[in-house]
């Protein structure tokens, strides 16, 4: 995903917040964590950074195979997580009647320590905002 400068403030603190839950998520999905407390910790951060109102769905699912698959990173999932699961990584936030949204999708790779983000690209504003 790109921005080209300016962008404006609503935009830019969803981005802030969405980025910051990728990480968040990667780095609580570490073996013998439970999948909602996962998702706990990402949801309280969102709420916290005033964004209640723009969290659209749980923070991931599995990657066993094609399409969303049991089991998610979702308030309610006692799931404990095992090294070597996969889940997708993507604790999108959306503000349907501004027309703006943030849904950067990622997989990540639970380990015994932390998640491993697998995707190529950095989430990193210097990736993704641009000035012509």
């Amino acid at each position: 995903m790109c921005h080209v400068e300016p962008v404006a403030d609503l935009p830019r603190k969803i981005w802030d917040v969405q980025t910051e839950s990728c990480r968040l998520q990667a780095r609580e999905s570490k073996e013998g964590a439970r999948c909602q407390d996962v998702a706990k910790t990402v949801h309280d951060f969102q709420v916290k950074e005033g964004m209640a109102q723009y969290v659209y769905h749980r923070p991931g699912h599995g990657q066993a195979g094609l399409g969303h698959t049991p089991p998610y990173i979702a308030l309610g999932d006692d799931t404990v997580l095992v090294e070597g699961m996969l889940f997708s990584n993507e604790p999108c936030l959306y503000s349907p009647a501004d027309g703006i949204g943030y849904g950067t999708g990622d997989t990540v790779l639970v380990t015994k320590t932390k998640g491993i983000q697998m995707g190529p690209s950095p989430m990193t504003k210097e990736w993704s905002f641009i000035t012509l």
